[in-house]
């Protein structure tokens, strides 16, 4: 991953938070009228949420494009959130996806018919800053943690933008593509995000999370090393205390 690939990644990270504040401001002046009558919003203190949606996945390695490699195949979320108060929770999240015909993985692009599937489980303290607004509607919030990410096996064409291709040193099929196993590997995980509160149960939320992978093993070599991705989660929030 260089320089220039992870400035392309903070700078759409910077566009989806402008997004969601954009977003949250205009559904805030709409709906001022829950504005007013609940001054404090939903109730984090010890409460529970739980979470449901989708998520994309990039995990190409070259520079980022909107689309071009997002992968958004069966990709489906499930969080459950614990408030300690109101700037202070933690976060569980399982994600499930698949790595789709002609998107890059490490710059090469996946071959038909051998596509990874995608799983993640993953962790992580939130700190929120909606002490920053006068209203309860916006949420934003950043977070840190890890996970699990565990990516099936696939085949690649080989591609301009990724180590050295060598045969002899690779597993390639009788068409020269790449034969990558599955691998699973840790991650230490930051992001940023928004909620957004319909009422004082039900919200709508977005994030934005860089993935580092650690490399261990027989995997801790050339091309079959472990990558990095970025992972847009959007769904439903529901707070169970009142």
């Amino acid at each position: 991953m260089n320089i220039k690939t992870n400035k392309m990644k903070i700078k759409t990270l910077l566009l989806f938070t402008f997004a969601c504040l954009t977003i949250g401001t205009a559904y805030s002046q709409k709906d001022k009228k829950w504005d007013d009558r609940n001054q404090t919003g939903p109730n984090f203190n010890k409460n529970w949420s739980l979470g449901l949606g989708v998520n994309i996945v990039d995990d190409s390695g070259v520079n980022f494009y909107i689309g071009d490699d997002w992968n958004f195949s069966l990709p489906f979320t499930l969080s459950g959130e614990y408030y300690l108060n109101s700037k202070f929770s933690f976060n569980a999240l399982l994600s499930m996806n698949k790595y789709t015909e002609g998107k890059r993985i490490d710059a090469n692009f996946v071959v038909k018919d051998y596509e990874a599937t995608y799983f993640a489980a993953d962790l992580a303290a939130k700190f929120y800053l909606r002490d920053w607004f006068d209203t309860p509607v916006l949420d934003p919030y950043i977070f840190v943690g890890g996970g699990y990410t565990s990516i099936g096996e696939y085949r690649v064409s080989p591609g301009s933008g990724r180590p050295p291709y060598n045969p002899e040193n690779e597993d390639v099929d009788e068409n020269g593509n790449l034969m990558v196993p599955q691998i699973g590997r840790f991650t230490f995980n930051t992001g940023l995000g928004m909620n957004i509160w319909i009422n004082n149960h039900w919200g709508v939320t977005g994030a934005a999370t860089g993935k580092w992978g650690f490399a261990s093993g027989d995997y801790d070599r050339g091309s079959n090393s472990v990558s990095n991705q970025i992972q847009f989660t959007m769904g439903l929030i529901y707070m169970f205390k009142e």
